[in-house]
């Protein structure tokens, strides 16, 4: 039984798990949507004590902005689920006026404590790292994906202060050498690659990768990634992708500062096969401990290789009740299958060589179809398309890992899980959950911290972003990934000059990737400051290839868009969309028109608009996007489709709280009904600051409402959060927006101002857009009465 089932609050005939994520009566799951979940945990958690609906609502929902009428929903959820049993109808008891209590006796059985191992010499300096190939969005493609906020200025000073710059960097640097973690919580551990003495090149690079996942499944050891030993080899002067002898790898772990390297090795005795496994300590070369396992076929060997893992945990100190707990074998959790694992193994191996995602989709799909039960295949086949954009191939993939994921480990489970919601079902709440779930049970790993980084980012929550982000680099600050999600959430909360010192030590560590620079692009592009953004093309020139052929032109026609530079945008966007098509990128190619299209829809293009939608050829036709233009064009009948269509569609956070509050209020805009598209987008207000279209529609709706002041006090809040994203030509417009409600009051000195701002930043803008001529037409015709 693992450590997570046992984690268990027990009442009547039902049990609840908080690590599982599940409810049961009799043995039987009984379905729960998230919220219902959480509230009825803390319910659970709090037996016989009234609990106010105000406490309810602030454990449950946090910092949102929730109305009471949800809770009161969440709790007739919860009585329905219980109302086939006359005795659990009475659990939730109502108190009038004040708030719930939950009636029932509850049991709680917590998980088993891991009971740590001995203590080594060795010293600790480093972080903890992850223990599989998590592969993390660096990026923010087109349309799908959200950007978040917060700042007071048009323009953060160029390099504000540098003592800020120093203090930021001493903080980072304290991190890595005194790590506030201790160091018996886990077993630091570097595996050379297996001695095949075989001839059978089935076992080369596969075996070495089987041991990796049997020994991550326990949150005691830490196992060294291969992409961790890869950058650890180019510090040293190696080149990547030289052999990991035993003599490298010890050389590997005294360099990293690890405790203990596993060599491992197999023979061929007959028609039989040995295995063995050698624990050595790093610093003085002493054998801790050694084992083997014989294996009588082929076909056994990895279930030897299983046995031999296991004793070797415990004869490193890992307690028998904690191996017992993380340990499901191979076969199970991964597959039985050596050339599937193989083909898996390869596809990794190309990801922690720094190759493009590209290049491992077809051994992630050639392991499929060795093993067409293979959850981890299908997993990382998911994170691949999720990394170049091709999101539907992606949630397809996630959603069969998770369909197979019932005999997984409970390492992968929480992996799978973790990536089906956050990235496969945009479901971010239960993301988070899964996420806090995976690094609370595996606490020494940055990966699901990474994650939630990126999760908090997307919803616009950047406080808890940037601490997520703080402690994965804490933990692991040799991996470029740490950096640039560091580096993207600073950003978005609109302090620039954190998220260039943060950049800066990646640079100068030499630790950098094109997620760093695309921030980085990003920041000099809204300051308009041109050295840095030629800086910042050349390191485009010099990675343009694989889908960054595509990407880079994309956001640089963003930045354009957003200058006012229309024809030039255009332009770039052609050479993104060539791009994504030769590369095949079907759902990038509709995502880059569907962009352009809204740039020239609301630049005042309407006739361009058509003809760029006509060139959408639909491989997901339901774009909320496409939906709105065509509304806004006259044509309702898309929009109409797409409510119909994605109006249950509750679990997913962008729908619920972006995309259909959206297209409900374009419908509501078309319909001449300006209010009630302001409380359709109210909605929205959880996670409004993501990015700017739902305050922007809004502010366009109380302005075509006459409501002046809201207006203004909307356009304001955009303009006081510049982070939310950069690249928004939507930004820039939000001047203009609050000229016209500052008119609309009759406070023409404020209205005068506001059309200076907007003519002076977009004093390069090409002179023929239907807005900034209107715009001069507004300004000529209030400036006489002004100077009268």
């Amino acid at each position: 039984m693992s450590a997570l089932s046992q984690d268990m609050y027990r009442f009547g005939h039902y049990e609840l798990s908080p690590s599982r994520l599940a409810f049961y009566r009799d043995g039987a799951e009984i379905p729960l949507t998230p919220r219902s979940f959480d509230v009825l945990l803390y319910l659970v958690r709090n037996p016989g004590r009234l609990i106010t609906k105000e406490e309810l609502l602030k454990a449950v929902w946090a910092d949102a902005f929730i109305e009471e009428s949800n809770l009161a929903q969440q709790i007739f959820r919860l009585r329905k689920a219980f109302e086939a049993d006359p005795e659990g109808s009475h659990f939730i008891r109502t108190v009038p006026g004040r708030g719930y209590q939950f009636t029932a006796d509850v049991e709680h059985r917590p998980p088993p404590a891991i009971v740590p191992g001995p203590v080594y010499t060795t010293p600790i300096i480093e972080g903890w790292r992850e223990r599989t190939h998590i592969v993390v969005e660096e990026f923010s493609p087109p349309s799908r994906r959200l950007s978040p906020p917060r700042t007071s200025k048009r323009y953060v000073p160029l390099a504000s202060s540098i003592v800020a710059t120093i203090i930021l960097a001493g903080a980072i640097w304290q991190w890595h050498a005194h790590s506030h973690h201790v160091s018996h919580l886990s077993h630091q551990v570097v595996v050379s690659e297996f001695l095949n003495t075989t001839g059978d090149t089935t076992f080369d690079h596969t075996l070495t990768r089987a041991l990796d996942i049997d020994l991550s499944q326990s949150p005691y050891m830490d196992v060294m990634t291969e992409r961790d030993v890869i950058d650890t080899l180019k510090l040293m002067g190696q080149k990547p992708d030289v052999s990991l002898s035993a003599d490298l790898a010890r050389q590997v772990c005294i360099r990293s500062n690890r405790q203990t390297l596993l060599t491992p090795s197999i023979s061929g005795v007959g028609h039989q096969y040995l295995l063995t496994l050698e624990a050595t300590d790093c610093g003085t070369g002493k054998v801790i401990a050694s084992d083997k396992a014989e294996s009588s076929t082929k076909e056994n060997v990895l279930a030897s290789l299983d046995s031999l893992a296991d004793r070797m945990r415990s004869r490193l100190g890992e307690t028998v009740k904690s191996v017992e707990s993380y340990r499901v074998p191979i076969a199970q959790a991964t597959t039985p299958s050596l050339e599937a694992l193989q083909a898996y193994s390869l596809g990794a191996s190309l990801i922690a060589h720094g190759e493009d995602d590209n290049a491992a989709i077809a051994f992630y799909q050639k392991a499929i179809e060795l093993d067409p039960k293979f959850a981890m295949a299908y997993c990382a086949l998911g994170n691949a398309y999720y990394n170049i954009s091709e999101y539907d191939q992606a949630s397809e993939n996630f959603a069969k890992a998770f369909s197979l994921s019932d005999q997984v480990s409970v390492h992968e489970k929480l992996y799978i899980r973790s990536h089906f919601y956050g990235e496969g079902r945009y479901d971010l709440e239960s993301g988070i959950r899964n996420y806090k779930v995976w690094a609370a049970t595996y606490p020494g790993e940055y990966a699901p911290l990474v994650n939630l980084a990126g999760i908090y980012t997307q919803l616009g929550q950047f406080l808890p972003a940037i601490e997520a982000a703080k402690q994965a680099l804490q933990l692991q600050p040799d991996r470029a990934i740490n950096y640039s999600v560091l580096v993207r959430a600073y950003m978005h909360a609109g302090r620039f000059a954190e998220s260039r010192a943060v950049a800066q030590l990646a640079i100068d560590r030499h630790i950098d990737s094109v997620g760093l620079h695309s921030s980085l692009f990003s920041m000099a592009a809204f300051e308009r400051d041109a050295d840095k953004i030629a800086s910042e093309h050349k390191f485009f020139l010099a990675n343009n290839s694989g889908w960054y052929a595509w990407y880079f032109p994309y956001i640089d026609s963003r930045a354009a868009a957003a200058r006012g530079n229309y024809s030039l945008s255009e332009d770039l966007t052609q050479k993104s969309f060539e791009a994504a098509r030769d590369q095949k990128a079907l759902e990038s190619v509709d995502d880059i028109l569907t962009s352009q299209a809204l740039v020239e829809f609301d630049l005042g293009f309407p006739a361009t608009t058509r003809a760029t939608i006509a060139r959408i050829k639909n491989q997901h036709p339901l774009l909320p996007d496409l939906a709105i233009l065509h509304c806004e064009l006259g044509d309702t009948s898309l929009a109409e489709r797409y409510l119909v269509e994605h109006a249950k569609e509750s679990a997913n956070t962008f729908m619920a709280y972006i995309y259909l509050p959206r297209v409900r209020a374009a419908l509501a805009m078309r319909r001449g009904k300006p209010l009630e598209a302001v409380t359709a987008l109210n909605a929205g207000r959880p996670y409004e600051l993501a990015d700017f279209d739902i305050p922007f529609a809004r502010a366009e709706s109380y302005l075509k409402a006459g409501q002046a002041d809201l207006a203004a006090t909307t356009y304001q809040q955009i303009l006081a959060s510049p982070g939310a994203d950069p690249l928004s030509y939507k930004y820039d417009l939000a001047y203009l927006g609050l000229a016209r409600a500052y008119a609309l009051e009759h406070k023409s000195a404020e209205s005068i101002h506001e059309y200076e701002t907007f003519f002076s930043v977009w004093h390069g803008a090409d002179t023929n857009i239907p807005v900034l001529k209107q715009a001069h037409l507004e300004y000529a015709h209030l400036t006489p009465s002004h100077l009268q």
